[in-house]
């Protein structure tokens, strides 16, 4: 179900979604790094695969399921970006005295 927002909210949403998105890119990029490089030394090994490896391919292709589960759930929100269209119309052309 779309939500009704008004122009202002529908921005402030949107520039919340890409925040959030973007810190959530931030975390699984160094969760990468750190996994992938930080434990390249360590000499354990599961099913002949290095702990490296589970944990910046596997274990970053689990966190990146959840979040993006997460960020589809709790912080994304339906709504019609083209709704307004007239409003705004309307809006510019009473802040340019209808020269348009």
């Amino acid at each position: 179900m779309k939500k009704e927002m008004t122009y202002a909210e529908k921005h402030k949403q949107i520039n919340k979604e890409a925040k959030i998105t973007f810190f959530v890119f931030l975390f699984t990029f160094f969760w990468w790094v750190v996994t992938g490089w930080g434990l390249s030394d360590v000499k354990i090994y599961f099913f002949r695969l290095p702990l490296w490896w589970w944990l910046s391919c596997i274990g970053l292709y689990i966190i990146s399921c959840g979040a993006c589960i997460w960020l589809v759930k709790y912080v994304f929100v339906d709504f019609d970006l083209g709704e307004d269209d007239d409003k705004i119309e309307s809006i510019v052309e009473d802040v340019n005295g209808g020269a348009n």
